[in-house]
């Protein structure tokens, strides 16, 4: 999940030290250019705080490839990786198949909010196949735009 040799790196290491400014000459040499002006773009809080890492898959708090996931689908993920798309719709694309979205149900299991309820229409669970398909207003887009999907 890491590159190797940056397992312990936390954002505090990426800032220009005792700022909240991204060190970019540091980024430089770790990313590559695209990678760099992605993370430049992520804004940092205005206060300095310390950085704890926050995985819950392991007891350890380490996280592995076992925890992240449970069957080899290496092939699926290399396709994935390799489209044509923007880097932030591979992203997206992998964070919907690992359920790793800020959507509320996630937020309440996490104990981030007390209301799962859909932010659209307010009636059902705001789980993955609700907002993406299932809520009228995704229904909409979906029956609006150029792709062929159509949701019951």
């Amino acid at each position: 999940m890491y590159p190797e040799g940056l397992e312990h790196l936390v954002v505090d290491d990426l800032l220009k030290e005792g700022s909240t400014v991204w060190d970019e000459e540091k980024l430089e040499s770790l990313l590559t250019e695209e990678e760099c002006r992605e993370v430049v773009r992520i804004p940092v809080g205005r206060r300095h705080m310390v950085d704890k890492r926050v995985w819950h898959y392991e007891k350890h708090e380490r996280r592995s490839v076992a925890s992240v996931s449970h069957r080899n689908d290496n092939m699926y993920w290399i396709s994935i990786w390799q489209l044509k798309v923007p880097p932030k719709v591979r992203a997206f694309m992998w964070k919907c198949a690992h359920n790793a979205l800020a959507i509320k149900i996630n937020l309440v299991h996490k104990h981030c909010g007390n209301n799962g309820l859909c932010s659209n229409c307010g009636m059902q669970e705001e789980a993955l196949e609700h907002l993406m398909f299932f809520c009228d207003r995704a229904k909409l887009i979906w029956f609006s735009c150029a792709l062929s999907y159509r949701p019951k």
